[in-house]
C-alpha cells in the first residue's frame, strides 16, 4: 500500500467515526425533540381540559339559575348547553389519557433504543479507532526498506537501515509557525501526572478528548491546507449543532493557541518534554495515536 493511499484510508476510517458518532448525536436529537412534542401535546390537551371544565361550570351555574327563576322554557337551551360541554370534556379526558399512555410507550421504546444506539456507537467506535491504529502501525512501519529476498539488497536500501525516519516531525501545509505533528514515541511521559480517566477534571472527558483530535485530523488539518478560516468552522459548527469541547472551531483553538496548545520543550537527544497537554497525550496514547499537535519550545 503507498503512503497516498495509507492517508487516505486513515482518512476514510477517521471520517467514518466521526459520522457515527453525528449520527448517534443526530439520533438523541431526533429522540428528544420527539419527547418535546409529545410534552407539549399533553400541556395543550391538558389546558383544553381546564377550558372545558370551567365552561361546564359556567353552564351548570346557568342551568341551576333558570330552575331557581322558573324559566317557562323549561331550561332546555342551557341544560343542551351543559350536556354539550359535558360530552366534549369527556371526549377530551379520554384524548388525555391516550396521549400520556403514547408518552409512557414512548419513553420506554426511546430509552431502549437509546441504550442500543450507544452500545452500536460505542463498538463501532471503538472498531475504527483500532482499525485506524492497526493502519498507523503499518504506515510506520512502512517507512522502513527492507533488504530484496535474494540478500543482495537488491531494494538498493543498506540493510536493516530505514530509507526513511518512521520518528521525524512533521510540518502540514498551514500549521503555524512554530507547530509540528511530533510522534509520541518522542515525548517523555515520565513525569506526567495523568494516569487514567480518573485525572480528569477540567471539565472535558477523553471521549471528548478523542472526538477532538478525529475532528482535529477530518476537518481543521485539511482546513488549515485549505486555509479554511476559523469563522467557517464556526457556522459548520453552527449548522451541525455543535458546541463546546466538541466543535470544530473550539478544537482548532484548543490546538493551536499558544495558550492552550500542547506544548513540548526540547530535550537532548530530540526527545521532548511536556509543558502542556498532559491530559491530551494520555489520550492519544490510548487511542493508539502516532503523532500529536504540538508548540515546540526550544
Amino acid at each position: 500500500m503507498s503512503g497516498g493511499a495509507a492517508r487516505v484510508n486513515e482518512r476514510t476510517l477517521i471520517r467514518a467515526r466521526l459520522d457515527l458518532q453525528d449520527s448517534v448525536r443526530r439520533t438523541d436529537q431526533v429522540l428528544a425533540e420527539g419527547a418535546r412534542k409529545a410534552a407539549e401535546v399533553h400541556r395543550r390537551v391538558a389546558a383544553r381540559i381546564s377550558e372545558l371544565e370551567q365552561l361546564t361550570q359556567r353552564l351548570r351555574a346557568e342551568l341551576d339559575a333558570c330552575r331557581v327563576s322558573g324559566g317557562r322554557s323549561g331550561c332546555s337551551e342551557p341544560r343542551r348547553r351543559l350536556a354539550q360541554a359535558e360530552a366534549n370534556l369527556n371526549r377530551v379526558r379520554v384524548a388525555l389519557t391516550q396521549v400520556d399512555a403514547a408518552r409512557t410507550t414512548f419513553a420506554a421504546e426511546t430509552r431502549r433504543l437509546e441504550i442500543e444506539l450507544h452500545s452500536v456507537g460505542q463498538i463501532g467506535v471503538a472498531l475504527l479507532r483500532t482499525l485506524t491504529g492497526d493502519l498507523r502501525d503499518y504506515q510506520a512501519m512502512a517507512h522502513f526498506s527492507l533488504p530484496g529476498a535474494s540478500g543482495t539488497g537488491s531494494t538498493g536500501a543498506v540493510p536493516g537501515q530505514a530509507a526513511t525516519v518512521p520518528d521525524a516531525l512533521e510540518y502540514p501545509p498551514g500549521l503555524p509557525a512554530g507547530f509540528a505533528l511530533v510522534p509520541l514515541s518522542r515525548i517523555d511521559i515520565s513525569r506526567s501526572t495523568v494516569t487514567g480517566p480518573a485525572d480528569f477534571g477540567k471539565g472535558y472527558s477523553p471521549a471528548d478528548l478523542s472526538w477532538a483530535f478525529d475532528a482535529f485530523d477530518q476537518v481543521v488539518l485539511p482546513g488549515l491546507r485549505d486555509g479554511v478560516p476559523r469563522d467557517a468552522l464556526v457556522d459548520r459548527d453552527t449548522r451541525s449543532g455543535l458546541s463546546g469541547t466538541r466543535s470544530y472551531a473550539m478544537t482548532r483553538s484548543q490546538f493551536l493557541n499558544d495558550g492552550d496548545s500542547i506544548r513540548l520543550n526540547a530535550e537532548p537527544g530530540g526527545q521532548f518534554s511536556i509543558a502542556n497537554g498532559q491530559h491530551r497525550i494520555w489520550v492519544a496514547l490510548r487511542d493508539g495515536r502516532h503523532s500529536v499537535p504540538a508548540r515546540i519550545v526550544p
